[in-house]
């Protein structure tokens, strides 16, 4: 298994793996721990919940009503 941060390639994977909508990304966590720490440490899932609340109305009118 190739370590990500020892080959300076973090950068690349959270790039890629910021594509994903979240069953994608719910799936890459379970693939090794590299990409589960690639996810956590890229807050990928916090970046996933902010572009749905900005694109999409369902998920911004309930941003709205929880105050977040």
């Amino acid at each position: 298994m190739v370590n990500l941060t020892e080959k300076g390639l973090d950068h690349v994977a959270e790039k890629v793996l910021g594509y994903l909508d979240a069953k994608s990304l719910c799936s890459a966590e379970r693939v090794c721990k590299e990409w589960k720490r690639v996810i956590s440490d890229g807050m990928l899932w916090k970046k996933l919940i902010e572009y749905m609340v900005r694109t999409d109305e369902l998920w911004r009118g309930l941003a709205e009503r929880k105050g977040w």
